[in-house]
Formats: C-alpha cells, structure tokens, sequence
C-alpha cells in the first residue's frame, strides 16, 4: 500500500483500541496503513482477553503467549523496533513513556529517522508531583515529535513537561459506540426501578467506599425505594467493601456482580439508571464512554479526566467532590425522584455521545500527522 505507516504500541489490546485503530483505518481509506503493536496479550492489571486479529488494520503481537508485565525492558525495546523497521513504520505512537524500554525504542526510532508521538490520559492534578520526578518525565519527554492527549487537562500536562512547542492534540481515550450499542440491542429502561450502577476495579482510588456512604443516605431519605446499588467490578477490596455494606445496613440492597464481560456491562448500562464515578484519581475513565453509548446519566467526580469533554454538570449529569457525600446522596436523590429531570439527562447524554466515539481518535491523530481523514460528523460539532 502506498503511502505511510502509522503504528500504535500498548503492552495489551482491549477492545478498545481495536475500535480506535479500525476507526482510523477506515478513515484513511487506503491513503496509509495502520498497524498495531502489541507487546503481549495477556496483563496481570487488566482481565481483557485476546483482542483478536484487525478486519482493516494489521496487529502484531511481539510476544505471543506471554504477560506483558512480566518481559523485561530491553527485550520490549529490540522488538519494539525490529518490528517497526520490518514493517517500515514511518509513525509511531506510543502508550507508557515511563518504561524504559519503550523511552528506548523511541530514542532508537527517532535516530532512525521516524516520527514518533506520546499518548498520554495523565493530568497534573492527579496525585500529588515531586519537582525532581516531573523534570525527570520532561527529559523522557525529549525523544518526541508531538503529544496525543485524552482530553484539556492531560494536554496542558504534556505542555507542563516540555511539549509547549511541540503539537498536542486530544481525542485518545474513546470506543467504538456502535460496537456497545449491539451488546445491548433493543433493551428496556424502566425508570421507576433502574438499579444506580458503579463499574470500577475494586481499588483505593475507585473510592467506592464513599458510593456505599453515599447510597446509605439514600436509602435512609428514600427507605421504600426499589433502587438497589449494583458494584459491578472486582479486586482486593472487595471484603472491605463488603463489610462496609454490611456495617451500613445496606447489605441487602447493595448487588456484587464480580467482573463482568462487556457484553454484560452493556446490559447492565442500558437497565441503569445512572453511572457513578466517584474516582479519588482517574486519569480519563472509560466507562463513562461506555455509559453515554446507553446514554446514562452520569455522577462523576471533579477527578475524573473524562468529565472535561464529556460531562456537562447539570446537563447529562452530576460532577461532584470526591468526598462530598450529602452531595452524592443528594444527586442520587434527584435523579431517582424526578422522572423529567432524568429525562432531560437522558436526552443529553444522547447528544453528547458523539464526543465519546473514535471519530475523535481520527481527528487527533489526523491532526498530528497533517494526513486529511474523512469530514467530522456534524453531530459531533453540535455537540460540542
């Protein structure tokens, strides 16, 4: 195929990024290739499966069979660029500039005479910064031609760690809506008994001890609501959390589901009837996503990255503090007592999940590498 070849490297494929990268390859209908690198597919973070083959892209797993957070770093880097010299890679951008291997591979690339990009969803405000590490993150910054940022925040931090003058587009954390929307044809909200819904790792940051607080008022304001809190997730956590249920006396309304595929989420999203989000930290959080592909109402916290493109407060949701609970048991009352008000949130989340879809992946890829895609959809501006 003539002209250039664009690569994505991530340790582990989810379905995610073969939307993203299927998205662009049609986009650039034939004008490029795109080929996906990943480095193993299997993770000891994340119980994805085996992503498969791409239908329009081509995907090179390096290390077949293998965990990617098991391999050491200089072996991801030899490989990392003998597959990209052996493809003839003229793009490369990269997820995980802090590994060392992959800070190697793209030294390599760049001496090569290849243009390498940084993806990044991080955000200053994330957790605390030490001056000594952020100036150790601005020289790993150096071996880049640009960044790709998930949305405002993580751009004005790749700008914070030297990229100023450097170009920076947003747009890389996004789904592929209609691959959602088929897991869940054609199902039924019924408002007056829709379940609040929480899909998280059972971890510290999730701060899902405060959704349990937080649904207790509920029901002490609300003590005959049918609404049950459904956790849909699972981790070390998950017998604190337990606990925590039990302690509050809510043990009985409160529903553990464990992992869950994502065909079950979709079920899930599309019978809820709203999302919580209450991150402490959350450098993007895709299910908010996966939650306006059902177009779910949304209760997020101030911390989570996505809520800057996605979630207008008031409009298709709540964004709340991460440790306000009258305030989260609040919002849940409102959306749980007041049929219009989730109705015009319903309506909005509609609207606005245009921004979500991997039409903004194209955008800013096609941004950074000055390669024209296919016109916008309009939805997507009336949106904005």
């Amino acid at each position: 195929m003539a002209g250039p070849t664009i690569a994505f490297l991530w340790s582990h494929f989810a379905m995610y990024h073969m939307d993203r990268l299927e998205a662009l390859a049609e986009a650039l209908d034939g004008r490029a290739s795109v080929l996906g690198l990943e480095v193993a597919n299997a993770s000891e973070t994340y119980a994805w499966g085996d992503s498969g083959a791409g239908t329009r892209f081509a995907k090179v797993t390096l290390f077949p069979g293998a965990v990617a957070d098991r391999i050491p770093q200089l072996r991801r880097a030899r490989a990392i660029v003998a597959a990209a010299r052996k493809r003839h890679v003229t793009h490369l951008f990269v997820s995980g500039y802090e590994r060392p291997g992959y800070l190697l591979a793209a030294l390599a690339l760049r001496l090569m005479g290849k243009r390498v990009y940084v993806m990044l969803d991080s955000k200053f405000d994330d957790k605390p910064r030490r001056l000594s590490l952020e100036l150790v993150k601005r020289a790993m910054m150096l071996p880049y031609h640009g960044g790709f940022a998930a949305g405002p925040r993580a751009a004005d931090y790749l700008r914070f760690l030297g990229l100023r003058r450097r170009p920076v587009t947003t747009g890389y954390d996004s789904v592929g809506l209609s691959r959602l929307r088929t897991l869940a044809p054609a199902r039924h909200r019924a408002w007056e008994s829709a379940e609040f819904l929480a899909v998280a790792r059972f971890v510290e940051k999730k701060n899902l001890s405060l959704a349990l607080a937080a649904y207790a008022r509920f029901r002490a304001a609300s003590p005959d609501s049918p609404r049950r809190l459904h956790l849909c997730g699972g981790g070390a956590l998950e017998p604190q959390l337990r606990a925590e249920a039990a302690a509050l006396g809510i043990a009985d309304q409160v529903r553990f589901t464990g992992f869950a595929s994502q065909a079950d989420v979709a079920g899930f999203m599309a019978e809820a009837l709203c999302l919580l989000l209450p991150s402490r930290e959350e450098q993007w959080g895709l299910v908010v996503n996966e939650a306006l592909a059902h177009a779910l109402p949304l209760l997020v916290s101030e911390n989570v990255g996505a809520r800057d493109t996605l979630v207008r407060n008031l409009e298709n949701g709540f964004v709340l503090d991460a440790d306000a609970v009258d305030g989260w048991a609040l919002a849940m009352q409102l959306l749980a007592g007041d049929r219009d008000l989730w109705q015009r949130m319903h309506a909005a989340a509609a609207a606005r999940a245009p921004l979500a879809d991997t039409r903004a992946f194209v955008d800013g890829v096609t941004g950074l590498i000055q390669l024209p895609a296919r016109l916008r959809d309009p939805q997507m501006a009336k949106a904005d």
